[in-house]
């Protein structure tokens, strides 16, 4: 390993490639831990970067099923923003709260883009509603274990605990899917809020990253 560390730091004292990426990274005559993992978290970007537009060309060039594919653009999107910029936090600590607030609002639009393609993948909005009805109505009430919560039928849907305790589990039909649809919003506005908020405070430093107090925003 140390000879190996000797022979590239040996190719990193040539001109050439010192002019060609010299700029872009914190390196001198020695090559440091960081520098090293900015190294490797750039070659790791390009290739992310690589798949994904291929990926986005795939589908582009074969845009046959737009009610999914349209939405699953958007999500395949998120691997060359999440990777662009955690690598621009690692070089540069200093816009790294931007870089949350970026991807936090694009982590927003990519849960609601993964419920309409779930949907899509249904048939659309009126036939995933349609199939949830005709399970609700057509499946009889009985319980999906013998010995355990007898009480919930397989037309239902149980809240998580400790909701459970003392909330009705909900039906499946057209007020399931509403509230389904309602809670993905409602995560998407507050995850996008939440998100400046944190950089609003930030630039008043006020934020307090890591630290956990009253008088901090975190």
């Amino acid at each position: 390993m140390e000879k190996l560390l000797l022979l590239v730091e040996g190719f990193w004292k040539l001109e050439s490639l010192r002019k060609m990426v010299g700029p872009m990274l914190p390196l001198g005559d020695h090559v440091s831990m960081h520098s090293w993992v900015l190294i490797t978290a750039a070659c790791f970007v390009a290739f992310t970067i690589f798949l994904s537009s291929y990926l986005l060309f795939q589908h582009l060039s074969t845009y046959n099923g737009p009610e999914e594919q349209r939405w699953l653009i958007g999500l395949i999107f998120m691997v060359p923003l999440y990777s662009s910029c955690s690598f621009l936090s690692l070089y540069m600590p200093e816009i790294s709260m931007t870089c949350n607030t970026l991807t936090g609002s694009y982590e927003a639009l990519a849960m609601y883009s993964f419920g309409r393609y779930l949907i899509g993948c249904l048939g659309g909005e009126d036939m995933a509603i349609e199939k949830l009805e005709k399970q609700g109505s057509v499946v009889p009430r009985r319980s999906l274990l013998d010995d355990d919560d007898k009480h919930l039928a397989t037309n239902t849907v149980a809240h998580v605990f400790p909701f459970n305790w003392c909330l009705a589990p909900w039906v499946l039909g057209r007020s399931f899917y509403d509230k389904i649809m309602f809670g993905i919003v409602q995560y998407m506005i507050l995850k996008t809020v939440c998100s400046w908020l944190a950089l609003i405070l930030d630039q008043l430093s006020s934020y307090g990253d890591g630290e956990f107090g009253w008088s901090n925003g975190e």
